[in-house]
């Protein structure tokens, strides 16, 4: 997969429609709609991006950093490079400003040369310095670290690896700010380097996913529903109200659609029913609220659930831990 930083995404009205449901009355375009639930997706991951290699890399090199089971990245500042994956005979050109992301630790390797059989993690890097600036591939790579438990509904959307090309160079866009930043910072002697770089590809990560949502041709899955007007809707309603109780008659009023052909084209798309996809993202929440300290109850009342019998079994079903051991685990509440 294939994408270019900073497209935008077409503005449109939400039409109006005899017997709008009170929840639906002012509210936002599906443009904002779809950010909404990005928003909510986005902050589920708690993101934290941790860099292990930030240098340049002269002559024939190879890099292979899969194997850690956890999401990796690798942004080109400078120089080129090929991007070699054992599931595509073709490798993927990558220039200065590209990134690419393996939200699940895919087999790949970095390397010089397209077909060159060099052996990877032999060469040494020299560290980037502005002063004395050395000729190669400048590269920044490191990991995603995500606070998910289980099946993650944004993570599990996209595939393997996704190649984000950089903006063109001279581009008025934040993107190519950002990664204008990231390469000062990384080439200068400042107090708190390291972090002010992983922040800044945080940033990069959310615009990466922006992108792809805007991007992505597929008909089937989370970014397809988040490119469905209708469909997109009901999600909205759902994140935004998690703690109601939802039937599907009432999604569908949301949709604007009769209940069988909701029901039926949010299966098509998202491969589950509209109550499965409510679970599972109520799920995502309870995990998080348990660990910072919230009573089994008070997660059940916020998932929408009457008894913490309720909440227990579908918790675990979902997740195949109890909800105390879960709350157990993470210590005693936080104060703040």
């Amino acid at each position: 997969m294939r994408h270019q930083w900073g497209a935008t995404v077409p503005g449109h009205c939400l039409a109006a429609f005899s017997g709008t449901p009170r929840f639906l009355i002012d509210r936002p375009d599906p443009v904002h709609s779809q950010s909404d639930v990005l928003d909510s997706l986005l902050q589920g991951l708690h993101l934290r991006t941790t860099i292990f290699h930030r240098g340049t890399f002269c002559g024939a090199w190879a890099l292979d950093t899969s194997g850690s089971g956890r999401a990796a990245f690798h942004l080109v500042l400078d120089g080129s490079c090929w991007l070699r994956l054992p599931s595509s005979p073709a490798p993927v050109p990558l220039g200065g400003g590209d990134l690419v992301l393996f939200p699940r630790d895919a087999a790949h390797t970095i390397a010089s040369d397209p077909d060159a059989p060099v052996p990877p993690n032999q060469a040494v890097s020299v560290p980037l310095d502005a002063q004395a600036p050395v000729p190669g591939t400048a590269l920044i790579c490191g990991h995603f670290e995500f606070a998910t438990h289980g099946a993650n509904t944004l993570l599990d959307a996209l595939p393997d690896h996704v190649v984000f090309r950089a903006p063109a160079s001279g581009a008025s866009s934040w993107p190519r700010h950002i990664l204008e930043r990231i390469l000062a910072e990384a080439r200068a002697d400042q107090p708190a380097r390291a972090v002010m770089i992983e922040r800044l590809v945080d940033l990069l990560f959310i615009e990466a996913i922006r992108d792809y949502l805007v991007a992505q041709p597929q008909s089937t899955g989370l970014f397809a529903a988040l490119r469905d007007p209708q469909i997109r809707r009901a999600l909205d309603a759902m994140h935004a109200d998690v703690e109601r109780a939802w039937t599907v008659e009432d999604l569908a009023a949301a949709a604007a659609m009769s209940r069988s052909a909701f029901a039926s084209r949010f299966q098509a798309i998202l491969g589950r029913s509209p109550l499965g996809y409510l679970t599972g993202w109520r799920m995502q929440l309870a995990y998080d609220w348990l660990q910072e300290g919230a009573t089994v109850l008070d997660v059940a009342l916020r998932c929408g659930y009457q008894t913490e019998a309720a909440f227990h079994r579908a918790f675990k079903r979902q997740t195949g831990l109890t909800p105390g051991l879960v709350r157990r685990a993470a210590g005693p509440p936080r104060c703040d």
